[in-house]
C-alpha cells in the first residue's frame, strides 16, 4: 500500500507542476488586473518553493530504486556507491570526489541535478506586472449626415447648466469634440484641459462603443475622426426700429419644391446661387436661417436629370452618401464657391409690440474634418471619463471644405424649418434658449431684464455659438439610437460610419521570463520522467529493498537471530519489526565473557571498542 501511494505521489505532483508552469507561460504578455496578478504571483512563489523539494525527493527515490535494481542484476561496488550517494545534489558532488568516479554515469547524474530549479528568488525576479503602450488596428467612428427628428433633446441640451456645457462629455457620456484651433497645421496640437464652453464644436459628443477595459483606474487612448460645421461671421447688423433692412428676406417655397422633387414628384425647381433660401420667421419662430449656395441637382438626380442613373445609384452602396458631403470624397475638379449663411432674429417680449431689437448676422460656412486623440479613464462601477487631449486636421480624403451638410437642399430644408421651431413662438424674451446661447452660453441673461439681449453679440461669438447650435442639432438628428446611450455594450454603430485606425492604450501585462519558464518546464518534465522511471524500476525489481536502511547490517550479522521469514521482508519492513531491538557495534562476547570478534550484535553482549582494540 505504501509503495502504491508513493508511486502516485511521484507521478501526480510532477504532472501538476508541469501543467502549472505551462499555464503560467501561456499567460505571458496577456492583460491582467492587479487582483488576478497577485493571486498568480502568490501561487508561483509557493510552487517555486516546493518545486526543488519535490524534485529532490523524486530524483532521490529514482537513485535508490536504480541502485536496488542494479544490485539485483549485479554491478560494481563503485557504481552502486555512486548511485546510492547521488540521492541529493550535495551527495552527488561528495561521492564524485570521494570515489573519483569520472564516467558516463557521472555526466548523467550531474545533468539531472543541474535541472533542479533554484526556487523562489528566481521566480520573483522573473515574474512581474508590466505596463505597456499597446497599439492595435481598430475602428474610427465617423459622423455621417442623415436626418431624423431630435424631438425635445435639442432644447434639453441647449438649456442645461453651464457646468454640464463645460464638461468634456455630454449628458449621455459621449465625448465632445473641440474646435480645432489651427486648421492649416498638419501636426498634432494639445487641447487645453480647461476649455470654455466656446471651445467645443457641439454641445453633444460622439458616441463611443465597445471600448475594451479591465481594471478601474486604467486608461485607454485612441484616435477618432469627425467633422463639424465652422462659421466665420463677417458682419452683424442690429436695428431697434422697423425699416426695409429688417424685413425677412428668406424664401422657403424653393426649398419645398426641391424637397418635393426628391420625393418623387419630378417637380422642376430653381435654387439660384446668391439668393437667400430658407424659412422666414413666423408665429412659430422668432429667428430664421438661410443659405445662398447649394449642390447642383444633377449630383443626386434632381430636376429630372439622370433619373435612370439616380434610381440605380440609390440601390447601390452610394445611396447612403446621397445628400452628404461624402458624395464628393473621390471627385476631382469640383468647383465649389464660398457659401454664406444668414441668421435673422428678433428680441421681442410681447405679442402686441414691435421687437426691441432686429438682429441679422452674415457668416461664411465651411466643413472641418479633424482627427482627435481621445483618452478614457475607467473608474469603479464601470464609469468612464473621456476627453480629447490633442487634435490635428484629418489625414483622410474628404470633400471640399466648402461643401457642408447644409449644401444639400433636403438637409437644409429640415434644419431651416425645424431648428428655429424647437421652442416656438414669436416671443424670444426669456423663452428662446438658442438665442440666449448666442449671447451667453451660461444662459444667465435668460433670467435677467435685458430686452435687447442680442445687442452685444460679437462676430466671433456668433460664429462659435451658432456653429455649436447647428452641429448640436445635426448630431442629434444623425444617430439617436446610439447618441443617447454613451458607451453601452448594446450600442451598435452603422458600419458605413467607421474606418480602420490605430487604437493606443496603456495596458497591464503579465510578464514572464521565457528563460525562467522554459527552465522550470524542462525541470518539471525531467522530474515527471524521473518519477515514472522510478515507479517502473520499483516494480521491475523482484528482490526486497535492502540498501539505505540500518536493518541491512542485521542481515549480514551472524550474531543476531532474525525472525522467521525475514529474508522475504524489505529493509523498511525488517526495521519496523525489529524497531525496539538494541544493537551495538563493538566486541562481541560469549556466555563466559570472552571476546570473540568485532561486529554488530545485541547491546547486552557487545562491549565497547577501545582505542587499543581498534588498532
Amino acid at each position: 500500500m505504501t509503495t502504491i501511494l508513493t508511486d502516485c505521489i511521484v507521478i501526480l505532483l510532477p504532472l501538476a507542476l508541469v501543467v502549472f508552469v505551462a499555464l503560467v507561460w501561456s499567460k505571458r504578455d496577456s492583460r491582467v488586473n492587479e487582483e488576478d496578478f497577485t493571486s498568480w504571483e502568490n501561487a508561483i512563489k509557493v510552487a517555486a518553493t516546493v518545486l526543488p523539494i519535490i524534485f529532490a525527493s523524486v530524483v532521490g527515490r529514482l537513485m535508490s530504486e536504480a541502485t536496488h535494481w542494479r544490485l539485483e542484476h549485479g554491478d560494481t561496488v563503485g557504481s552502486l556507491e555512486q548511485l546510492m550517494g547521488s540521492r541529493t545534489v550535495g551527495g552527488t558532488i561528495t561521492t564524485l570526489f570521494q570515489f573519483q568516479s569520472w564516467n558516463l554515469i557521472t555526466l548523467v547524474l550531474l545533468a539531472v541535478w543541474a535541472l533542479s530549479p533554484l526556487g523562489d528568488p528566481i521566480a520573483t525576479a522573473n515574474v512581474e506586472a508590466k505596463t505597456r503602450l499597446r497599439t492595435e488596428q481598430n475602428e474610427h467612428y465617423l459622423l455621417r449626415q442623415q436626418r431624423e427628428e431630435p424631438t425635445g433633446l435639442y432644447t434639453t441640451v441647449v438649456s442645461m447648466p453651464e457646468k454640464s456645457k463645460l464638461d468634456t462629455m455630454d449628458l449621455w457620456g459621449n465625448v465632445k469634440i473641440p474646435y480645432l484651433d489651427s486648421v492649416n497645421r498638419p501636426d498634432w496640437k494639445d487641447v487645453p484641459q480647461n476649455l470654455s464652453t466656446d471651445g467645443y464644436s457641439s454641445l453633444v459628443g460622439v458616441p463611443l462603443s465597445h471600448i475594451n477595459h479591465i481594471n478601474p483606474n486604467t486608461s485607454d487612448s485612441f484616435t477618432l475622426e469627425s467633422s463639424y460645421i465652422q462659421l466665420q461671421c463677417n458682419e452683424i447688423v442690429t436695428k431697434t426700429s422697423l425699416d426695409g433692412s429688417t424685413e425677412d428676406i428668406l424664401n422657403g417655397h424653393m426649398l419645398d419644391d426641391a424637397y418635393s422633387d426628391f420625393g418623387g414628384l419630378g417637380r422642376i425647381y430653381s435654387l439660384p446661387n446668391g439668393t437667400w433660401h430658407g424659412f422666414p420667421r413666423d408665429s412659430e419662430a422668432s429667428w430664421s436661417l438661410g443659405i445662398n449656395r447649394f449642390v447642383d441637382p444633377l449630383w443626386f438626380g434632381g430636376n429630372r436629370t439622370n433619373r435612370t442613373e439616380f434610381k440605380e445609384t440609390s440601390k447601390s452602396s452610394r445611396a447612403s452618401d446621397l445628400h452628404r458631403p461624402n458624395l464628393f470624397t473621390n471627385e476631382n475638379g469640383i468647383e465649389a464657391g464660398p457659401t454664406g449663411l444668414i441668421i435673422q432674429a428678433t428680441c421681442k417680449h410681447q405679442y402686441t409690440l414691435q421687437p426691441e431689437l432686429f438682429f441679422t448676422g452674415y457668416c461664411d460656412i465651411t466643413q472641418r474634418y479633424v482627427e482627435s486623440r481621445v483618452n478614457c479613464t475607467w473608474l469603479k462601477g464601470n464609469q468612464q471619463i473621456c476627453a480629447v487631449t490633442a487634435q490635428r486636421p484629418s489625414q483622410q480624403p474628404h470633400a471640399l471644405d466648402a461643401i457642408t451638410p447644409l449644401s444639400f437642399p433636403v438637409i437644409f430644408r429640415g434644419v431651416s424649418k425645424e431648428l428655429p421651431r424647437t421652442t416656438g413662438g414669436t416671443i424670444s424674451y426669456q423663452t428662446e434658449p438658442s438665442l440666449y446661447h448666442l449671447a451667453d452660453p451660461s444662459l444667465k441673461a435668460m433670467g435677467g431684464g435685458e430686452l435687447r439681449f442680442l445687442e452685444n453679440v460679437t462676430k466671433m461669438d456668433l460664429g462659435i455659438r451658432l456653429g455649436q447650435l447647428l452641429n448640436t442639432y445635426l448630431q442629434l438628428t444623425q444617430m439617436p439610437q446610439n447618441m443617447y446611450g454613451g458607451a453601452a455594450d448594446g450600442s451598435t454603430l452603422d458600419p458605413n460610419i467607421t474606418v480602420i485606425a490605430e487604437n493606443t492604450e496603456n495596458v497591464v501585462l503579465f510578464g514572464v521570463s521565457n528563460g525562467w519558464a522554459g527552465l522550470c518546464l524542462v525541470s518539471c518534465v525531467a522530474m515527471l520522467m524521473a518519477g515514472v522511471l522510478s515507479v517502473a524500476i520499483a516494480h521491475w525489481a523482484r528482490s526486497p529493498e535492502i540498501l539505505g536502511y540500518v536493518s541491512t547490517v542485521l542481515r549480514d550479522s551472524r550474531h543476531i537471530e532474525l525472525p522467521e521469514g525475514s529474508y522475504q521482508l524489505t529493509a523498511s519492513e525488517l526495521s519496523e519489526r525489529m524497531a525496539k531491538e538494541r544493537i551495538r557495534y563493538g566486541v562481541i562476547r560469549n556466555e563466559k565473557g570472552e571476546d570473540l570478534c568485532i561486529g554488530v550484535g545485541r547491546e547486552e553482549v557487545t562491549g565497547g571498542i577501545t582505542k587499543k582494540r581498534a588498532n
